[in-house]
């Protein structure tokens, strides 16, 4: 029997309050669902909003969001009176969330419930911080001393809390305990209106997601866990697999970061990841290279089995296809290089090359697809273009969805990549589409590449070789079509779809007797 339901953030629900939260607007949704006929609620993550008041940029991936604890409903639980919170103003425009005067605002008026918490809710909270002992003492510390410091980010305070040296964090524990407090409370009211609602939405048949797999067998979960912009989606998929822990027979987790370049990510895998890993029934990496650099920066002693990243085939574009913004002109060769403008992509180096290029072969176009992720260094490429006169024969191109389908349509691609590739998915994308590669020895891309076989390996930065191999392949048609071929054949036996799911059915089929 099929069953449908919505997504529908709690924060998006209308509120007199300038956000949505676990009260009445929360209950009227429910209510709306079962009227509908829906079975689920998928209500994105509750964590706290983080920088760019993103909940996907959130402080913690186990706490909740303040923003969505409900006044009226503290008013109930005699925790406030309406007039402490009933003339403030929330904003001008309810279509909009001012997450500005959210911050000034709802905290003034939490403090003043937090205070008057006493009784059997007093007990409960004694209960709550016995029950999320694991992250909570740390949470409510991280909290105080970044209000303590203004709202700085961590990489902003003193040293030795930075390195969380013992001496530091207990002498500030004891000047900031009151303020702990608070932050525990905070916590603790936010989940004791969220269980509440979560029985409301029981007694009306609807299921929220993130509950319907804490509470239902779930045979195995496999869940890609990477150290990237975002990576607290992840990490709310990993909450719910530790929840599921004790029904569920296969737990794999995919680690895909570089943690020594990340000085947050080692402090965030030393706590958080660590906890997972050990709970974790198999861990996969992308690639060797990630596999070594985590096994030599933390406290993992399980074995790492590596899973390369399996690329879906995707459309390839005709030459009549082709959009008109992408310049491939008749009598030239064409170079792409792929990715977003920040300086571990390395433009900056791939340029050097096209000017030694430019200047042995002029009937040679450069074409540069990504968006830009640091304006300054995007300029300096720019700058750079201008100094060696490119520009008249290179491209950058913007917001180009699905940029992988032109890759056919050039004779080379460049991979330049300085550091933080743990994988080297620009290579694997040019090897399905049967380009050559010409690439810089980082991260895990010399596992992708067979050197001279489906394009070259050059050193890191050496923009020089990169030149060479390049001028080398547009000038070699049986050469250029020969490594493409070769490179097609890779990506079909190892970086497919069908690849990595042989390899995870491979990691299954050990629990196929249990399943």
């Amino acid at each position: 029997m099929r069953t449908a339901g919505i997504l529908m953030p709690i924060t998006s629900l209308p509120s007199p309050y300038g956000v949505g939260t676990l009260g009445q607007c929360a209950r009227d949704f429910i209510q709306f669902l079962h009227r509908a006929g829906q079975t689920y609620w998928q209500i994105l993550p509750i964590c706290p909003t983080g920088y760019g008041d993103s909940p996907y940029q959130s402080f913690s991936s186990y706490a909740g969001n303040p923003y969505m604890i409900d006044f009226d409903d503290l008013k109930k639980e005699g925790l406030l009176q309406e007039e402490e919170y009933a003339s403030i103003s929330w904003g001008d425009n309810p279509a909009r969330v001012d997450y500005s005067l959210l911050y000034s605002h709802k905290f003034s008026i939490l403090r003043i419930a937090c205070s008057r918490i006493s009784g059997v809710l007093s007990e409960r909270f004694q209960t709550f911080c016995k029950e999320q002992n694991v992250w909570l003492n740390d949470y409510a510390l991280y909290m105080s001393i970044k209000d303590y410091y203004g709202g700085q980010s961590w990489q902003e305070w003193p040293e030795t809390l930075q390195k969380r040296e013992k001496d530091s964090l207990e002498a500030i524990r004891q000047e900031l305990t009151d303020e702990i407090l608070f932050w525990k409370k905070v916590q603790f009211l936010f989940f004791y209106q969220w269980d509440k609602l979560k029985a409301y939405a029981e007694e009306n048949n609807i299921k929220i997601m993130k509950e319907y797999l804490s509470r239902n067998k779930i045979d195995c979960i496999i869940i890609h866990n990477g150290g990237y912009v975002g990576d607290d989606l992840c990490n709310q998929m990993l909450q719910a697999a530790y929840e599921c822990k004790e029904h569920t027979i296969c737990r794999i987790y995919v680690l895909h970061s570089d943690f020594e370049k990340n000085f947050f990510a080692k402090l965030r895998f030393k706590s958080y990841d660590k906890k997972i890993c050990r709970e974790a029934t198999d861990l996969v990496t992308v690639s060797n290279y990630t596999k070594n650099r985590i096994l030599s920066n933390s406290y993992i002693n399980k074995e790492i089995k590596v899973i390369y990243n399996g690329l879906p085939e995707s459309n390839s574009l005709t030459e009549n296809q082709k959009e008109n913004k992408i310049c491939l002109n008749a009598g030239h060769r064409n170079i792409l290089m792929l990715g977003n403008f920040q300086q571990n992509k390395g433009q900056l180096k791939f340029i050097e090359a096209a000017n030694i290029i430019k200047l042995r072969n002029p009937n040679v176009y450069f074409t540069f697809i990504g968006n830009v992720y640091d304006q300054e260094y995007f300029m300096k490429c720019c700058e750079q273009l201008k100094k060696y006169n490119l520009q008249n024969s290179s491209t950058i191109l913007h917001g180009i969805n699905n940029a992988s389908e032109y890759m056919n349509l050039f004779d080379a691609v460049a991979v330049p990549s300085m550091y933080d590739e743990s994988f080297g998915l620009i290579s694997v994308e040019a090897m399905s589409k049967g380009v050559p590669v010409v690439a810089f020895a980082c991260g895990g891309i010399p596992e992708v590449l067979v050197d001279g076989r489906d394009g070259y390996i050059v050193s890191v930065g050496d923009y020089k070789g990169m030149a060479d191999r390049l001028l080398e392949i547009i000038s070699d048609e049986e050469k250029r079509k020969k490594m493409g071929q070769n490179g097609r054949d890779d990506y079909i036996q190892k970086f497919s779809v069908n690849a990595m799911k042989e390899n995870y059915y491979e990691i299954i089929e050990k629990y196929k007797k249990i399943l």
